[in-house]
């Protein structure tokens, strides 16, 4: 029987044009949309949804828009921007309005920015809510006023009030100030008529982050996650999951794995996951940090672990979602371990590959060459095959490994405050460099968010 999937009109199922449905249903996901492999017969298509007849859209047409407006190519940016906006891709309808707002491709046009904001608004998207508000707030409906006070919720100021009828008029002299804890409860009712509607746990998701209730939100933004697949449920998940992680050791946060290593050498067995359902690479991650490799070669040899040993984890484990390796490579659990070059060459031995990127697209061998990291794990690392020049995101920033290492940092006042200079570059960075060129790192791979300073430039 097939597992059946729906469009973003959460309406229309979609099945494959090849095998007739025989295989998984090809399907929108979330606000990204985009086409999936048929299982059954191995077919990719971009399809039209029998209900709304919106079509899918190849993720990968939004990156490429978004990567030639970065560097400032903007006929050939707003032309992907302006198709798929007119398909009913709201980040690309948000982005088209940015275009006529600032002018960038085309002329500037505040009424047609002003229309393609509030078609991405009308598909929930906040940025698009945030640049009415700010730029054109007469233009806004009282729906949208509504939405965006359920997004924008603040507990340290006055409040507009949270309708249950979203859709009806907000009567006049009804505006009153409203707590955190009074949203909360207007969600809290949302959510007990709709449970599955993945917007409510988002919007209470937002209140708990505003109360600092880190661990609440977390919940609430992997519920909506697990809902629907939006990419905003998820970078909000690994925002409160980062939050929650800064208020624990790291101890504290592998405690219920200790607990349940302790457990699985006492009984001498494998891992019995038949009520637990856990994620194998969470497992394979705290054994690794606790140097556990006889309890690691047990499961390793199983093909249920084995093959998820290059998994990445969840935000509420490593907020960045590392994989096993990657996870151990990482500044506290390394400060934790005995021996960390001895666990990263036995991942490998079973298979750890150092160029698995985290959930949040950065790398192993990118996160050690920042300042402040042992260079036997960048050594480490390149001896098992990293690649010396694989490029690394940081949030909204890429970088290249022997760039990144070269780039100096800014200097501060007595008072730490930073001023408009430069430190020199340290000698523990030099030799960083000097290992990444041994290992054929290229000298003029710039770092592509400055590709206008490669490294050699850069040291000069």
């Amino acid at each position: 029987m097939s597992e059946e999937k729906t469009c973003a009109c959460k309406n229309g199922t979609i099945e494959c044009p090849d095998c007739h449905g025989t295989g998984l249903s090809i399907s929108f996901s979330g606000s990204d949309y985009d086409s999936q492999t048929c299982k059954n017969c191995g077919s990719r298509k971009r399809v039209l949804c029998p209900q709304c007849g919106g079509k899918t859209i190849s993720g990968d047409d939004f990156n490429k828009a978004e990567t030639l407006h970065s560097v400032g190519c903007y006929a050939e940016s707003t032309a992907i921007f302006k198709t798929l906006a007119k398909q009913g891709f709201p980040k690309a309808q948000y982005q088209l309005g940015e275009c006529y707002l600032y002018g960038e491709g085309m002329e500037e046009d505040k009424e047609a920015a002003a229309e393609w904001y509030h078609k991405a608004a009308g598909q929930g998207h906040e940025k698009a809510l945030d640049r009415l508000h700010s730029f054109f707030p007469d233009s806004m409906s009282e729906k949208e006023k509504i939405d965006l006070s359920m997004l924008k919720t603040r507990v340290d100021g006055p409040l507009p009030p949270l309708r249950d009828n979203r859709d009806a008029e907000l009567p006049k002299g009804e505006e009153k100030e409203i707590t955190g804890s009074e949203m909360l409860s207007r969600i809290n009712a949302l959510i007990e008529h709709d449970p599955d509607r993945d917007k409510n746990y988002y919007q209470r998701g937002l209140v708990h982050m505003d109360l600092k209730q880190w661990s609440e939100a977390e919940a609430d933004f992997a519920k909506a996650w697990s809902l629907w697949k939006d990419t905003d449920y998820l970078n909000k998940w690994r925002e409160a999951a980062r939050e929650r992680q800064k208020t624990q050791t790291l101890e504290e946060r592998m405690a219920p794995y200790a607990d349940l290593i302790k457990k699985m050498k006492d009984a001498a067995e494998t891992f019995d996951d038949s009520d637990k359902n856990p994620n194998h690479a969470e497992i394979i991650a705290a054994l690794a940090l606790f140097e556990e490799y006889e309890v690691l070669k047990t499961l390793l040899k199983t093909k249920e672990f084995k093959e998820h040993i290059n998994d990445v984890v969840l935000p509420d484990f490593a907020y960045w979602q590392p994989t096993p390796l990657y996870f151990i490579t990482s500044k506290k659990p390394l400060a934790m371990m005995h021996n960390p070059c001895k666990m990263i060459r036995f991942l490998a031995e079973y298979g750890a590959d150092p160029n698995v990127t985290a959930g949040d697209g950065s790398t192993p061998l990118w996160n050690q060459c920042a300042g402040n990291t042992p260079i036997e794990i960048l050594k480490t690392l390149l001896e098992i095959h990293a690649e010396p020049n694989q490029i690394s995101r940081d949030g909204e920033y890429e970088w290249a490994p022997l760039a990144f290492c070269l780039l100096p940092e800014p200097a501060g006042d007595d008072e730490g405050n930073l001023i408009n200079e430069l430190q020199p570059i340290r000698w523990e960075m030099i030799e960083k460099a000097r290992l990444l060129l041994e290992y054929k790192a290229d000298p003029n791979l710039a770092n592509p968010s400055i590709d206008s300073y490669p490294p050699l430039l850069i040291y000069k």
